[in-house]
């Protein structure tokens, strides 16, 4: 588990964030995300990934599970064990270590660079995570047939319940 805390956009007030993230259950709250609330969430979490990418950061796993909502519907990018400062692209990863291989990015499974660019692709992963509440990627494909299929110009398909503007 990483020290470092959760970030803000700085148009936001610091508040405690609630022990939740974007991934639970929205059925065990008392109401579920509205899609204006969803789109203000992503709209906060773009704020907080465009802070990281200003001071160089690159976090490497931005997934719905390292969203703290809070109650006050603030949303808070956590979990930093993978974060790296950048001055051109971070290389390499650990090997022993298990990776978000469904949130990764083509170029950070295929050659271990990780950029901000790769951290927009981890949002869109992180969007279609939201769009379908909580619905995990790629849902029929494994981590080895997924690999396989990207370096082909496989790409995820649109939630079920976005239309075809989305």
């Amino acid at each position: 588990m990483s020290n470092n805390p959760p970030v803000e956009s700085e148009h936001t007030e610091s508040k405690p964030p609630s022990s939740g993230s974007l991934e639970e259950d929205p059925q065990d709250e008392e109401e579920t995300f509205s899609t204006r609330q969803l789109f203000k969430f992503a709209w906060q979490i773009a704020k907080g990934m465009n802070h990281l990418a200003e001071k160089n950061l690159v976090h490497r796993d931005l997934a719905a599970r390292n969203v703290l909502v809070g109650h006050d519907n603030r949303v808070k990018v956590s979990d930093f064990g993978l974060m790296r400062q950048i001055y051109e692209d971070v290389k390499g990863s650990e090997k022993s270590k298990k990776l978000p291989v469904k949130w990764m990015a083509p170029e950070s499974l295929y050659r271990s660079t990780f950029t901000i660019k790769s951290d927009v692709w981890s949002y869109g992963v992180l969007l279609w995570e939201m769009a379908t509440l909580g619905g995990v990627p790629y849902p029929t494909l494994t981590n080895t047939e997924l690999y396989r299929l990207l370096s082909s110009g496989y790409r995820m398909e649109k939630p079920d319940m976005s239309s075809d503007e989305v």
